[in-house]
């Protein structure tokens, strides 16, 4: 925000603070300079006992310590560091303080990082949204973003543990050679689940929220232990309510998913409540059967998974929803890349049960290969199964190629249970979103030949959303039509 120094300039006087003259210029260097070098470079040493003061080398970070900003480029040295002495408090209530503080945008760092800076009472405010969420990305930043989560010197103002609810770890694989399809040493997983990963976990005793996303899994990458050593990791932070495995990438088909023992990791001394899990991974069934088992207990609101035609796949996804119950109300199948026509849907699964459920989507149902066709049954089947007087939405996500790849799809089926469903819930909103593959006609023919396999559920006049995305010469075109009246 080019306004960052006047905004903080009327904080200070709403507050009645008078910081010191290095407090001062210590702000508007943060605030107006974009080179964080000169800031570190010119920082006061008021501002850091000897046992605090890091090394300029520390603060070349490039996590995304706050809102997706580079730590390298934010100079976060002045946050961590012991508070000047002469600062005087705020003399302001504390709400009012906190008011002040979340007036200003997540993405306006250098605000934020001054107005830590202020006073001692403005600190805790700042930094719980300066380190509200972390992403770890390499394994240089582990052992620096280790060494905020120590709790500093006699007479500083604490670790930055307590204020972190979010962490990402991202890219957990060594360097990729895409053209023989093979990994490097896998030195980066295997460090942080082994060594530095134990120690950040068990430090961050408020921690919500686990992601981890695109990483490379391989023979030599994945070895036997490793799935293990996963489950014994999440047993160290008993806060999580939240877990994503998104986007890992498989390069070879022999990858071998066992569970095996995890000695360097102690056994959980509490139970761990997960209520949304994100499973996006290949052979989903082996992490997925961890959460059938102490610690962890089912009660599921949010589920996210993959979906694949392998029977002992199947098998676990039925014990999970099964047991999540009526506690469960968004529930997500991911349509896996590694269908087989050999392997039809078996009839496993059945939502049912889950009678609190209020949202239900069919994400990346791939309608461009006609090997699918006898495995696009589960869908129709799944919607057969709805019985929830709370439904609110349903989402159909398709990808396809040529407008007639539309009839892989059951539709007489489809529009026989969406009208059943929107007659029992005049309140049920249904959208289906459709992305081309390949430019080769126009969105109106394809609203179209959609509309027409839905009589019956336009009959109802329930709300009813169309969506198309068109990649065309790396330009998204995005259309969207609804019909029917809006709900009650």
């Amino acid at each position: 925000m080019k306004q960052s120094g006047s905004l903080l300039d009327c904080c200070l006087i709403a507050a009645g603070l008078l910081p010191s003259l290095a407090s001062r210029r210590l702000r508007d260097q943060i605030v107006a300079n974009e080179d964080p070098q000169s800031t570190i470079a010119h920082v006061p040493t008021t501002w850091a006992t000897p046992e605090s003061r890091a090394p300029v080398g520390f603060l070349g970070i490039t996590t995304h310590f706050c809102v997706n900003l580079p730590f390298s480029s934010q100079g976060i040295y002045g946050v961590v560091c012991d508070m000047d002495e002469q600062l005087e408090s705020s003399r302001l209530p504390l709400e009012l303080d906190e008011d002040i503080i979340d007036f200003i945008e997540d993405r306006d760092t250098p605000t934020l990082k001054a107005c830590s800076l202020t006073c001692r009472a403005w600190l805790p405010i700042a930094r719980s949204r300066l380190f509200h969420r972390v992403t770890l990305t390499a394994p240089q930043e582990w052992a620096r973003f280790e060494r905020l989560l120590v709790v500093p010197s006699k007479g500083s103002l604490g670790s930055v543990a307590p204020y972190v609810r979010i962490v990402i770890l991202s890219a957990l694989h060594s360097q990729v050679e895409w053209g023989n399809s093979r990994v490097k040493a896998p030195a980066h997983a295997l460090e942080f689940i082994n060594g530095r990963g134990v120690n950040i976990l068990k430090s961050l005793t408020h921690l919500e929220q686990l992601e981890i996303s695109y990483t490379v899994w391989s023979p030599s990458s994945a070895p036997s232990p490793l799935v293990g050593m996963w489950e014994g990791l999440l047993t160290l932070s008993p806060s999580i309510t939240k877990l994503s495995f998104s986007e890992q990438i498989e390069m070879e088909r022999d990858v071998v998913w066992n569970s095996g023992p995890s000695s360097f990791v102690p056994s959980a001394t509490s139970t761990i409540r997960l209520r949304d899990l994100c499973m996006h991974i290949p052979q989903p069934e082996v992490v997925l059967s961890w959460f059938l088992a102490p610690p962890f207990e089912i009660g599921f609101r949010s589920l996210r998974l993959g979906w694949t035609d392998l029977p002992e796949h199947q098998r676990v996804l039925k014990q999970i929803i099964l047991r999540a119950g009526t506690s469960l109300r968004h529930l997500q199948f991911r349509m896996s890349h590694d269908m087989h026509a050999s392997e039809p849907y078996t009839g496993e699964v059945d939502i049912s049960r889950n009678t609190q459920l209020t949202g239900l989507e069919f994400h990346s149902l791939y309608l461009s290969r006609p090997a699918v066709r006898n495995n696009l049954i589960w869908v129709s089947t799944l919607l057969s199964q709805c019985r929830q007087a709370y439904l609110e939405w349903i989402r159909l996500d398709l990808l396809w190629m040529e407008l007639e790849d539309v009839d892989l799809l059951a539709w007489n089926v489809i529009d026989a249970q969406l009208a059943r469903l929107a007659q029992n819930n005049p309140k049920l909103v249904v959208i289906i979103h459709v992305q081309n593959l390949l430019y080769r006609w126009p969105a109106r023919e394809a609203l179209d030949a959609l509309l027409v396999r839905l009589p019956n559920f336009r009959a109802c006049n329930t709300r009813l959303g169309l969506q198309f995305r068109l990649n065309v010469v790396f330009t998204l075109q995005y259309e969207e039509h609804w019909f029917g009246s809006a709900p009650p």
